[in-house]
């Protein structure tokens, strides 16, 4: 009797979980199936429906390379936060299973995507979620941009996520150069965008408001070029970084002048195959020095003798 008690237990809570529709190979055959309406687990028999996700929502290939899709209508019974996923981190079933997902509103023929996703679940699968109205129709389609096979998903309802403690905004800015680094440069405690070449120091200063300003400081060829590891520190103590340059060939160091608008260079005269280069005080006596990592010969160290910022 226990035994019989707990199949049907375990039949209940899976029927508890389990709403609407099977896949369908086409929109119009799943405008007409029964629709998903509320959150459940959902098995993806194989990706070998007639018509392809259109238009493409997830990111990592177009339209041309596909071939089949599978498609679900769904209509939720309350206003809710929907997530899709077909994480292997939760349904370990999916391990070693690719698969994309693309979300869409309005009607067949006539769809425009919420949201898509490819690769963010475990592995390669996918989890995306988006803000559903009570009532309304979506189209959950995924394709075989990876893999035909079948897996299964799940639809669940609930809170969004919090919004990120921060957000970034694009700002374009001119930096010649392809060796570049973000550094204060001038003590002002923003930092700045640098920018080099054998011959040029390009620096966008941060502003205290908002934006950059950008200056070009012209310089004697370094002869070597950071092409490897670019480091900036203030080895005189005149308030203004140095720059050292390790590149495959050797180390220079570009010395900035007391009010840093000019830069001469020091270059050093030892073959280095420079891997990564650092600024730091390796004798403890207050004075930053330069250690550079050597790919094919002992790693190289520059003790700082330097009394002063005029040398």
């Amino acid at each position: 009797m226990k035994k019989i008690t707990l199949l049907i237990a375990m039949f209940c809570l899976n029927s508890a979980i389990i709403f609407g529709q099977s896949s369908s190979n086409s929109c119009a055959e799943a405008a007409v199936a029964d629709p998903i309406t509320g959150p459940g687990l959902f098995t993806v028999t194989a990706i070998n429906g007639s018509e392809i996700p259109s238009p493409i929502c997830a990111e990592n290939g177009t339209s041309s390379q596909l071939e089949y899709g599978e498609w679900y209508r769904y209509t939720p019974s309350i206003s809710t936060y929907t997530t899709i996923s077909s994480d292997s981190n939760t349904l370990t079933q999916n391990a070693g299973k690719d698969t994309r997902v693309h979300i869409y509103s309005g009607s067949c023929g006539s769809l425009s995507c919420i949201d898509g996703d490819d690769d963010s679940g475990g592995g390669f699968t996918s989890v995306v979620g988006f803000n559903a109205t009570a009532g309304e129709t979506y189209y959950i389609a995924w394709d075989d941009r990876w893999d035909e096979s079948g897996f299964d998903f799940l639809v669940s309802e609930g809170s969004a996520p919090p919004p990120p403690p921060i957000t970034f905004t694009s700002q374009s800015i001119s930096a010649p150069g392809s060796d570049r680094a973000a550094v204060d440069m001038n003590n002002d405690y923003l930092d700045d965008i640098v920018a080099v070449t054998t011959t040029n120091i390009n620096i966008n200063y941060q502003l205290p408001g908002g934006g950059f300003n950008n200056v070009d400081y012209p310089t004697t060829n370094s002869i070597n070029s950071p092409s490897w590891s670019l480091a900036a520190g203030d080895i005189d103590g005149n308030g203004y970084n140095d720059l050292l340059y390790a590149g495959g060939g050797g180390v220079t160091f570009m010395m900035a002048n007391s009010n840093g608008t000019n830069y001469t260079p020091l270059i050093g005269p030892e073959d280095i195959f420079s891997q990564r280069s650092h600024f730091i005080d390796i004798d403890n006596d207050g004075n930053l020095d330069a250690f550079v990592c050597h790919d094919v010969e002992p790693n190289v160290y520059y003790i700082n003798d330097i009394t002063s910022d005029t040398g």
